[in-house]
């Protein structure tokens, strides 16, 4: 297995004070990205940068569709509205409060998945859920740690709820897998929030802040004590990880299964897409 690195784009020096802030890339719908300029935000969607009027603050961005995507600010300790729903002019069309600490988002047709990291989940409000589907109106359809969560009283089994989700991405058909701690397993909840693979990883992946998959083998970026290693682990045979490579990106996360590329990472100035093949 090999990586193959991808750069999409690089600010141009017409823009040297503007600071890649998040970005996504979909297959058929093309590149977006969040740019931080002194004193503003803009939107590269595709090859057009638009100007969102919104209170923005370091937000994540994702794709909807190929018309629509979703602005969400990570840090929101009040009540207000912190995930926006834009078109490709910059128009917002909606917005909700989507909890406080958000980690990783993923949209589907039907709503978007969003996780929360430590300080949010032992904070107050949705946040405490580890994990929150969401429709489009902004209303919570599924609440991981209050659904599917539960407490041992076994000593020799361990508890069964997001204490912090290290890792998530879009899997097929509207689900979505994700890397939560403390116990490191791998899950799938398929698009009825039902948990259709439950999978115990390797100790020597645990931490891992990145996971992509290609068919029953899944990808892991720089668990604990690494900072580049990406690790390949079937699932079926569940044997030992291998050492494939290295990725070297000051943020990288997993695209959906779907995807053609496997991870996009990006710096303050380049975003780029890693594929293995």
């Amino acid at each position: 297995m090999k990586v193959t690195k991808n750069e999409l784009y690089t600010i141009p020096d017409i823009y040297e004070k503007a600071k890649v802030i998040d970005a996504d890339y979909h297959d058929e719908y093309g590149l977006l990205v969040v740019l931080k300029f002194e004193k503003s935000y803009g939107i590269l969607f595709n090859e057009q940068l638009i100007y969102p009027r919104l209170k923005l603050d370091y937000p994540l961005i994702r794709w909807i569709n190929n018309q629509q995507f979703i602005l969400v600010n990570p840090i929101n300790d009040s009540s207000e509205h912190n995930a926006f729903i834009v078109n490709s002019e910059g128009e917002m069309l909606s917005s909700f409060e989507c909890g406080d600490c958000v980690q990783e988002i993923f949209p589907t047709d039907k709503g978007i998945w969003v996780s929360y990291s430590e300080e949010g989940i032992y904070g107050q409000g949705i946040s405490t859920e580890g994990l929150v589907f969401f429709d489009y109106s902004g209303k919570p359809r599924f609440k991981f740690n209050k659904e599917l969560g539960y407490l041992s009283d076994n000593e020799d089994e361990d508890d069964f709820i997001i204490e912090d989700c290290y890792a998530m991405c879009g899997a097929a058909e509207g689900g979505v897998w994700l890397l939560p701690y403390s116990n490191f397993n791998l899950i799938q909840l398929d698009k009825d929030k039902k948990i259709s693979k439950k999978i115990k990883i390797p100790e020597k992946l645990h931490g891992t802040n990145a996971i992509s998959f290609d068919g029953t083998i899944t990808f892991f970026h720089s668990p604990y004590r690494t900072s580049t290693d990406l690790y390949a682990w079937d699932q079926r045979k569940k044997g030992a990880p291998r050492k494939i490579g290295d990725i070297k990106s000051e943020r990288l996360r997993g695209l959906p299964e779907s995807q053609n590329n496997h991870f996009i990472g990006f710096n303050n100035s380049t975003v780029a897409v890693f594929k293995v093949s």
